[in-house]
């Protein structure tokens, strides 16, 4: 009979003390959530673990906010005794849900040219991400193809590796200014010896910028785009200077003219072709409209060879100056 109630008072110890370390876990829990999210760069305050007074709380894991990624903090809760009564995690994950950020240049003008760029319009930046990892556009190209001065709305776009997308608006002027262009050239570069300004005395009407080549070719522009060119040339037995001017705008209306020496006379046989169309290209040049003057010096088929090739090669220099060193592009309708 005692041997009995001896092993029902163990019996009832043993629930006891298992009902007691049960109640203990009870109180032992984690504030806030289990899974946190955190922008990147904001602080992290831990919302911590609520436990009975005299309990250890053991924190392993850190969280670095100003890195993109998921950290996990363990918890081990020990009773007065030393004893792990739970064990806990917490996920942090940090995250960035901040769009790029698009600041406008306060000047909305823009000038055509070698140094022109639409990205001068803007400049995009990121709360994390450099610049170089942002995909970054604008629809410029299709709102002008043609590089063409004009007022036009530009959508800018922008978005970082996280997704996080940003669209962005702005009307803006585009000017052709051809003494803007003429002043900023860069001249060795493009071969320039030499860059003047004449008040009224050029080739074209008013003032205008004379450019001087390194290759005897002698340019002149006015700020309406009228051009006038001079190359000579040296060949064989005689020697000249082709000279061939219109308007960049209209280049449907041009004039070309051959001045032919030699060194037995001292008189001038001139070739002309007037209203020539150099809006287009040529492989050869239509003579049959050009007019001969002073067949002394030279043969007239002569004279027509030489205007050919000398004429072909200023029409080439003409456009060249325009897309290559003015970087402007032609009209299509031209």
């Amino acid at each position: 009979m005692k041997k009995g109630l001896v092993a029902l008072f163990a019996l009832i110890i043993i629930i006891f003390s298992g009902g007691c370390t049960f109640g203990e876990q009870e109180n032992v829990f984690m504030n806030g959530n289990v899974s946190i999210n955190i922008e990147v760069d904001d602080p992290f305050i831990d919302p911590g673990i609520t436990t009975p007074e005299g309990y250890t709380i053991i924190k392993n894991g850190i969280v670095d906010t100003s890195s993109l990624g998921q950290y996990i903090i363990n918890y081990t809760i020990l009773d007065e005794s030393g004893e792990t009564i739970k064990e806990l995690t917490r996920i942090i994950n940090v995250i960035d849900n901040i769009k790029p950020s698009i600041a406008l240049s306060e000047n909305k003008k823009l000038f055509l040219g070698p140094d022109f760029d639409i990205k001068n319009l803007y400049t995009v930046s990121d709360n994390y991400y450099d610049a170089e990892d942002l995909i970054i556009s604008d629809n410029y190209e299709e709102i002008n193809p043609n590089n063409l001065p004009g007022v036009y709305s530009l959508t800018i776009t922008a978005e970082d590796p996280s997704e996080n997308l940003i669209l962005q608006d702005v009307e803006f002027q585009i000017e052709l200014d051809y003494y803007y262009i003429v002043e900023n050239l860069d001249t060795i570069s493009n071969g320039i010896s030499e860059i003047e300004y004449d008040e009224n005395t050029g080739p074209n009407q008013g003032d205008s910028y004379w450019i001087k080549f390194f290759n005897e070719a002698t340019f002149n522009i006015n700020s309406k785009g009228d051009f006038w060119i001079a190359m000579t040339y040296h060949q064989n037995d005689h020697f000249g200077v082709l000279f061939f001017s219109g308007n960049y705008e209209d280049l449907s209306s041009t004039k070309i003219s051959l001045s032919i020496k030699n060194s037995l006379s001292l008189e001038t046989s001139w070739l002309r072709l007037n209203e020539f169309d150099a809006s287009f290209d040529y492989d050869e040049l239509d003579l049959s409209e050009s007019t001969f003057e002073n067949p002394a010096v030279i043969d007239y088929n002569t004279a027509l060879s030489i205007f050919n090739d000398r004429g072909l090669i200023a029409i080439e220099k003409v456009k060249a100056i325009y897309e290559n060193i003015f970087c402007l592009s032609f009209n299509q309708d031209n």
